[in-house]
């Protein structure tokens, strides 16, 4: 049975995913800007504040503001996947299972979510 998602007070979450058996579902930059427009495009639709991403070539992270954390990921992974599919001819899901969450209660702990995006995967970030 999977965990309940802990929903904070503060909106903020740190997100992240990872593909099937650690595959590589980022081969080029088109994947990762195509990625970052799925994100960006359900951002809107949802209200959601980006405050930090990085992606890796089989996983990323986001740290975001949100009331509407599960809207928000599936909509920028159903879009994404379908595209990916379709450019890749693939079928099915790129991840196992749901995304996981970490809820970001104080800025104590937003600012150290960020560190940590920006120290492990330093070459990869992008802080708005």
């Amino acid at each position: 049975m999977r965990k309940r998602r802990i929903i904070t007070e503060t909106g903020v979450y740190h997100v992240y995913q990872q593909a099937n058996s650690r595959i590589i579902i980022f081969y080029d930059n088109e994947d990762k800007e195509t990625f970052l427009k799925c994100v960006a495009r359900s951002a809107k639709i949802f209200s959601v504040e980006v405050y930090a991403y990085v992606i890796m070539d089989n996983h990323w992270h986001l740290l975001v503001k949100t009331n509407h954390l599960s809207d928000f990921v599936s909509n920028y992974m159903v879009s994404y996947v379908k595209w990916y599919n379709y450019k890749h001819k693939k079928a099915g899901n790129l991840c196992n299972g749901p995304f996981s969450s970490s809820p970001k209660n104080n800025l104590n702990n937003i600012l150290n979510c960020i560190k940590y995006i920006i120290s492990v995967h330093l070459k990869y970030i992008f802080v708005l």
